[in-house]
C-alpha cells in the first residue's frame, strides 16, 4: 500500500541522513539549502514505501522510548594511557583507545574523516590508519550517505562495528538496524554542542588559502599547544607556515561560539537530556579539577558514561586510566538540559542565525568577515584575553 510521504520540517531535520540510507530506490537526496543540507524526494522514482519516514527520529519523538541513562549506567573520568595519543586528541583520547581496541579485535570502525579536499564524511574501515583519521573534534556536519547501509551489510555478514558520531547520528544508525543485528554494533556518541555549516567551512578554508597563498595541510579545531584548558585553533599550511591562536581570534570558531552557523535543529536538540540511545557517551570533562583536585588534567580528561553491559565491557578493556565518579558530576557535563527559562533566548538565537544565513547567501565570505559579522571589538578582545589567561574562558 502506498503511503503519503512527508519528510520532517526543515526546522527539525537533524541532517542525520537515515532517510537517504534506507531508501530502496535512492530517491532521497540531500541538497544544500541555505547553509545546510536537507533532504528532497525524487517523485519520479519514489515508490511510496514509507521507509524514510519510519527511520526519521524527529517524526517519532512522541512514540520513542529511549533506554538511555538509567540505574545500570556507570560514570567515569578517564584518559588514554598512551601520553602521545592523549596529547594529540581533543580531550582524554578515549575515542582513540576505543578505536584501537576495536581494530585489535578485528572490528570495523566508523567515524568522521576529512578527505583530501577537507570535506567531512563518515567512513567505515578496518585499516589501522582510521584511528588517527577520526581523532579530534571537527565542528561540522559530516556526510553519512550510504554509511548506515554499509554498516547494516557488514552486520548481516557477521562483522562487528564500532560507530562514533553525534547523538542524532547514533540514533539514526540505531533506527536503521534491526534488533537481531544490534548485538554486533557498539554505538558511541560524543557530547555535541551543535554542527556548523559545511558551506561556511568550505568558504573559510578557501579564504585561508587565498590569504596565505598556500593550501591547508593540517587543521586542528582544538589545539592543546597551551594545555587542555586553553581553547586554541591551530593550522599548518603546505608552505610550512603555522598559525596558533586563541579560539576567539579565529573567525570560524568565533561564529560557532556565537551560534550563527548552527543547524536550526541544534537549538532545540532533543538529545540534550539524560535519555540517550547509545552504549557509551564520551566528551570533554570540563570542571573535573573541581571534582577531583588531585588529578593532573593538563593533558585532557574525558567523561565516559556506559549505558549498557556491552558498553561497560568494551570500555573496561580499553587502555585507559579511569576513575569512577558520582552520576551527578558526570551528568553536569551533558550540555543543554531542557530549561523553559531559556526559550526566549533560544528564539532570539534562532532569529540571529536566520539573519546570518540570509546575509551570507547574498554576500561573499570576505564581506561577512570584514564588514557584517567581524571579530569582536578591541575592548571585547582585551576582556576575553584577560579571562583566557585567568582560565575563565575556554
Amino acid at each position: 500500500m502506498e503511503k503519503h510521504i512527508k519528510l520532517v520540517e526543515k526546522a527539525h531535520c537533524t541532517g542525520c541522513r537515515a532517510c537517504s540510507n534506507v531508501c530502496p530506490t535512492y530517491s532521497v537526496k540531500f541538497e544544500l539549502k541555505g547553509l545546510h543540507f536537507y533532504p528532497t524526494i525524487d517523485e519520479n522514482t519514489c515508490i511510496k514505501c514509507g521507509k524514510c519516514m519510519s527511520v526519521c527520529s524527529p517524526l517519532q519523538w512522541e512514540s520513542k522510548h529511549p533506554s538511555g541513562i538509567g540505574p545500570k549506567s556507570k560514570y567515569y573520568c578517564a584518559w588514554n594511557t598512551d601520553a602521545a595519543e592523549r596529547h594529540a586528541a581533543t580531550s582524554g583520547g578515549i575515542g582513540g583507545a576505543m578505536a584501537e581496541l576495536a581494530l585489535k579485535n578485528r572490528w570495523y570502525v566508523c567515524g568522521a574523516v576529512f578527505d583530501k579536499d577537507w570535506r567531512l564524511s563518515h567512513i567505515v574501515s578496518k585499516d589501522k590508519s582510521i584511528s588517527e583519521q577520526i581523532r579530534g573534534s571537527k565542528y561540522l556536519q559530516s556526510n553519512t550517505d550510504g554509511v548506515y547501509a554499509r554498516i547494516k551489510e557488514l552486520l548481516m555478514h557477521g562483522e562487528k562495528v564500532l560507530f562514533i558520531g553525534t547523538p542524532c547520528q547514533t540514533d539514526a544508525l540505531n533506527n536503521c538496524i534491526s534488533a537481531r543485528l544490534r548485538d554486533n554494533l557498539l554505538l558511541c556518541e560524543i557530547i555535541c554542542h551543535g554542527v556548523n555549516s559545511p558551506k561556511v567551512w568550505e568558504d573559510y578554508k578557501h579564504h585561508l588559502e587565498i590569504s596565505h597563498k598556500s593550501s591547508v595541510a593540517v587543521y586542528n579545531f582544538r589545539s592543546k599547544s597551551h594545555g587542555w584548558g586553553k581553547l586554541r585553533v591551530a593550522y599548518t599550511l603546505a608552505n610550512g607556515k603555522k598559525v596558533d591562536v586563541p579560539a576567539y581570534q579565529n573567525i570560524f570558531h568565533y561564529w560557532f561560539g556565537q551560534h550563527l552557523m548552527l543547524r536550526e535543529s541544534c537549538f532545540r536538540c532533543q538529545y540534550r537530556t539524560v535519555n540517550r540511545y547509545s552504549d557509551i557517551i564520551i566528551g570533554d570533562f570540563w570542571g573535573i579539577e573541581n571534582i577531583e583536585p588531585s588529578l593532573d588534567v593538563r593533558g585532557g580528561v574525558s567523561v565516559v558514561i556506559t549505558n549498557s553491559p556491552a558498553g561497560e565491557s568494551f570500555f573496561a578493556d580499553c587502555h585507559t586510566t579511569k576513575k569512577k565518579i558520582e552520576a551527578s558530576s558526570a551528568l553536569k557535563v551533558i550540555k543543554g538540559f531542557v530549561d523553559k527559562t531559556t526559550e526566549e533566548r533560544t528564539v532570539m538565537e534562532i532569529d540571529r542565525m536566520h539573519k546570518f544565513e540570509a546575509d551570507y547567501i547574498t554576500h561573499s565570505f570576505d564581506v561577512m568577515y570584514k564588514e557584517l559579522y567581524p571579530l569582536i571589538t578591541p575592548t571585547q578582545k582585551l576582556l576575553n584575553s584577560v579571562l583566557y589567561h585567568l582560565h575563565l574562558k575556554k
